[in-house]
């Protein structure tokens, strides 16, 4: 297999079998068979045999060879080349499948460059986080073009897992394993786009409203109904008969509540389940209760889980990756909308998030 070196006309041999013990001293170097650079050009699969290859230099690996590009959109990158001892035609349903196969290849050597450039992406995005939580201060405008820039080619490969999950069950084992290892990347990936949404969410000023907290939870439920079955995890709530409204921003509000209950299934056990209730306190605030039945969490660190970045290090989440901001933002939001957060939890029992926010001005008690 050749591929083409980045931003170069050359190609590299990048891996080979059943050639002489010669042809690994030029790995990885640029190829020169003689007829490659022919397909290269035209995008078109070559074959030839017998005395119409003797001119070329890949005769003396054998006496008819196929060449077979592989292209992305209409460009050639990679070139599988096939030889024979015999002088007899590749036939054309051997063509067929070769060309098959080349098309496979183009779409993993496109998801290869895809994950390359978005981990490089990420890798930037990383150290800009760094920097803010020096600083405690994330620039609106920067988030937003990394969130543009990661987006785009982050749908184009969800794109490609899609075409290629239909067809998942019939790849070989290996394939199958580098296959779930792609969409695990892309699953960390999305958590940081999703970060950054959330960021960008807290940096903007409160738009207060009135809003109905029952609604809202109901909505927050059917949309990580899906998640929850995934990880069998049981989701209820305990709402008031009557509407519980609050003075604050839908939107930011939202977003706490997304954070929450994505952690409380993230760190739940299977089976386990993830419980809402929404009460008043004692002057008519509204109170919400995030309850979830997981491993619990060790009260010396029920303050520290909301400063930026922190992450607990324990062998029951270690699975779970993201960039250790949910809470810290979950807290900014609350308390620059008046309300306040908190968590009770022991590491051998269920976990419980409250947050408060303050009643419309013309709620009664």
């Amino acid at each position: 297999m050749l591929l083409r070196q980045s931003k170069s006309s050359q190609f590299l041999l990048r891996a080979y079998k059943n050639l002489p013990k010669t042809i690994a001293s030029k790995l990885n170097k640029p190829w020169d068979d003689g007829i490659s650079s022919l397909v290269a050009v035209s995008g078109e699969t070559l074959t030839i045999h017998g005395k119409a290859l003797q001119r070329f230099k890949v005769s003396k690996l054998g006496q008819s060879v196929i060449v077979i590009p592989i292209n992305v959109q209409e460009k050639t990158i990679g070139l599988l080349v096939l030889t024979r001892k015999k002088p007899e035609p590749f036939q054309s349903n051997t063509q067929r499948l070769l060309e098959a196969m080349s098309d496979y290849a183009s779409i993993s050597l496109v998801n290869t460059r895809l994950f390359e450039a978005l981990e490089r992406r990420a890798s930037s995005l990383k150290q800009s986080v760094e920097i803010a939580q020096e600083s405690e201060r994330v620039q609106s405008e920067m988030l937003k073009n990394i969130s543009c820039e990661l987006q785009t080619p982050l749908n184009t490969l969800a794109g490609y897992i899609n075409v290629i999950d239909d067809d998942a069950a019939r790849l070989p084992n290996k394939h199958k394993e580098v296959f779930q290892e792609i969409k695990e990347k892309l699953s960390e990936l999305t958590v940081v786009v999703e970060a950054i949404t959330v960021l960008q969410t807290a940096n903007i000023p409160p738009v207060f409203a009135k809003i109905n907290l029952n609604e809202m939870v109901r909505k927050t439920i059917t949309d990580f109904r899906e998640q929850a079955q995934e990880k069998v995890v049981a989701l209820s709530t305990e709402l008031p008969s009557e509407p519980l409204y609050a003075f604050a921003d839908f939107g930011q509000v939202e977003s706490v509540l997304a954070a929450l209950f994505s952690n409380a299934i993230k760190f739940n056990k299977q089976g386990g389940e993830v419980t809402v209730r929404l009460a008043r306190i004692e002057n008519g605030d509204p109170h919400v209760v995030i309850i979830n039945t997981g491993a619990g969490i060790p009260k010396r660190l029920h303050k520290k889980i909301f400063d930026p970045f922190y992450q607990i290090k324990d062998t029951t989440t270690s699975s779970y990756k993201g960039l250790g901001i949910g809470l810290a933002l979950a807290k900014k939001i609350i308390i620059s909308q008046g309300g306040k957060i908190w968590v009770k939890s022991e590491s051998d029992g269920k976990t419980e998030f409250h947050f408060t926010l303050h009643r419309p001005p013309s709620a009664t008690i």
